[in-house]
């Protein structure tokens, strides 16, 4: 079976969002759940990145509207953290 330009990027996604879950999360807990309040949201756009990433490539072996909404509702989701971690980040600055 041929990959789909969407699979590619969704892989991609797992790729890169990965390493950079594990860093923000090691970043976090070194500097507390409060003052790391930048780190919390790119954490947590980490995970939704990840999951609607891995729910994008479960709807190549099963096919269900569920699973469907459910990966571009995770995908679409994504942008209030990476706003709200720009905004936190910078107030470090």
């Amino acid at each position: 079976m041929a990959l789909g330009i969407r699979r590619y990027v969704a892989i991609a996604e797992i790729v890169v969002y990965t390493p950079t879950l594990i860093a923000s999360i090691l970043v976090t807990l070194r500097h507390g759940w409060r003052r790391a309040s930048g780190w919390t949201y790119l954490t947590i756009l980490c995970v939704l990145r990840i999951a609607g990433a891995v729910c994008w490539m479960l709807t190549y072996h099963y096919t269900s509207s569920g699973l469907l909404t459910t990966s571009l509702t995770l995908e679409s989701v994504g942008i209030s953290p990476l706003l709200l971690a720009t905004l936190g980040l910078l107030s470090r600055l």
